[in-house]
C-alpha cells in the first residue's frame, strides 16, 4: 500500500495469497465452508480436510480428487510461510496459523470517470486455524532475520 516498487519480498505474499484465491475459488460452496473449519492439529488437517473436500461434490470439470489435491497444495505453501511470519513475529509459542487471503477488484476502466463508481467489494477467503508446517529447504533464523530488518520492526524479538 502506498509504494509504487514494494520490494520483491512483498511478492511472495501476494503471489501465495492469489494462488490460495484461485484454487479456493474452484471449490463449490460445500467446500468452501469446510475449508473454514478449524484444523489446528496437523492430522487433523492431512486427514480432515483432505478428505472432506473429497467427499464433498466438486463444481469443476476435473476430477474431485485433482481439485482437492490442487486447493491443499498451495494451502500449504501458505501454512509454511504463515508458520514463519507468526515465528519471526510472535516467536517460539506460536502453535497454529489462520490467514485470511483475499482479493478486491479495482474500478472498471470504463467507469473510472463516474463520480459515484466504487471499488467492488473485498473477496476474501474464510480459511480456519491451520497447523505448524515447516519445509526442510526453510530457514527459520533467516527468514526472521530478514523479515524483522524491516523499518518497521514487527517482530517481538527485536
Amino acid at each position: 500500500t502506498y509504494h509504487l516498487f514494494p520490494p520483491r519480498s512483498a511478492g511472495t505474499a501476494i503471489n501465495v495469497a492469489s494462488d490460495v484465491k484461485q484454487k479456493f475459488d474452484e471449490l463449490s460452496e460445500q467446500q468452501q465452508a469446510l475449508v473454514g473449519s478449524d484444523y489446528p492439529e496437523k492430522n487433523e488437517w492431512v486427514n480432515g480436510l483432505a478428505s472432506g473436500l473429497a467427499a464433498l461434490e466438486s463444481k469443476q470439470e476435473k476430477s474431485n480428487q485433482e481439485q482437492v489435491l490442487e486447493y491443499i497444495k498451495e494451502e500449504k505453501v501458505a501454512i509454511r510461510y504463515a508458520t514463519q511470519l507468526a515465528k519471526a513475529i510472535w516467536g517460539e509459542n506460536v502453535t497454529a496459523v489462520q490467514f485470511f487471503p483475499s482479493r478486491q477488484n479495482v474500478i472498471y476502466f470504463y467507469n473510472r470517470h463516474e463520480p459515484y463508481a466504487e471499488r467492488p467489494p473485498v473477496q476474501p477467503v474464510n480459511i480456519g486455524w491451520r497447523p505448524l508446517l515447516e519445509a526442510d529447504e526453510q530457514s527459520e533464523k533467516l527468514f526472521a532475520e530478514y523479515f524483522c530488518s524491516a523499518d518497521t520492526n514487527p517482530c517481538e524479538r527485536g
